[in-house]
Order: C-alpha cells, then structure tokens, then sequence
C-alpha cells in the first residue's frame, strides 16, 4: 500500500505543479490581454480624433468650394450680362451704320 500511496503523492504534486503552471500562464496571458486592449483603446482614441480632424478639414474645403462655385456663377453672371451689353452695344451701332449708309445712299441718288 506505501507503494500505491507514493504513486498517487507523486501524482498529486504533479498535478499541483501543472496548476500552478497553468494560473501562470493563465495571468501572463491575462496580463497581455489587458495590455493589448489599453492599446486598443488608445489607438481607438487617437483614430477618433484623427476622424474629427479629417472632418473638420472636409467641412472647410466644401466651404471654400462652395464659395468658389458661387463666385465663378456670379462672375458668369455679370461676364453674361456685360456681354450682352456689349452685344446691345454692338446693335445699335451697326443699326446707326446702317441708317447713315441709307442716308448716304438716298442722298447720292438724289445728286
């Protein structure tokens, strides 16, 4: 029977050891979790952040789009309207033209 104890004490130490190694194992895996998630989450903030930048940059660009666009139709605009005056312009003196080359027409053949 001493030998059949001796067996069994020496499987129980055993087993003792291999949960110890295992509680070891399972807190440096457990430590490394943890650290792992801090760095999860920190990341997480800075990409956060970073987000809100980009955003706010976006936003200002189609501000200034926006605004450009706004511009260049109001350029359009008043470019159309002093072409159309020019063409107005360019109307009223061919129509002069005309008439004075009429009248001096009328008047050579009354000559």
């Amino acid at each position: 029977m001493s030998d059949e104890t001796e067996r069994l004490r020496a499987r129980i130490v055993a087993q003792e050891r291999e949960i110890a190694n295992l509680r070891g194992g399972y807190v440096l895996v457990r430590g490394q979790l943890r650290a792992a998630l801090e760095s999860l989450q920190l990341r997480q903030s800075h990409a956060a952040a970073a987000v809100k930048l980009v955003a706010i940059e976006a936003k200002a660009k189609v501000a200034e789009v926006v605004k450009a666009e706004k511009e260049a139709a109001e350029a359009a605009e008043s470019g159309f309207a002093a072409l159309e005056e020019q063409h107005q312009v360019t109307g009223t003196m061919l129509r002069t033209a005309i008439e004075l080359a009429a009248a001096i027409a009328v008047d050579s053949i009354k000559l």
